[in-house]
């Protein structure tokens, strides 16, 4: 019966989060132009263990027309397992190109 109640209380405490980052205006949706990752934090994600996205990098010369940086029903699952989240603390990027012809 404990168990049922910390695992209720730490499915309900588990939230999911999202930041966007867009250049100009509203992004229209283009799953062709974007690339998703996960990105890894420790110790309460105060400590960052993956590097930074180098846009330049994924988007190249085109450049990049929105960052989303997220906590996903599938990252908030991994950090519901006990003690999982006080060390390991994933979010997924993901990074929207700009089409080639704007």
């Amino acid at each position: 019966m404990n168990r049922l109640i910390i695992f209720s209380a730490i499915f309900l405490l588990v939230g999911c989060t999202k930041i966007h980052f867009d250049q100009t205006g509203p992004v229209a949706p283009d799953a062709s132009a974007s690339q998703t990752e996960w990105h890894h934090n420790m110790a309460f994600s105060l400590v960052e263990v993956s590097a930074p996205v180098d846009l330049t990098a994924t988007c190249g010369a085109n450049g990049w027309e929105s960052v989303k940086t997220e906590t996903s029903f599938l990252n908030g699952l991994v950090t519901a397992i006990p003690y999982v989240s006080w060390v390991w603390t994933p979010k997924t990027v993901t990074v929207q190109c700009k089409n080639r012809e704007t």
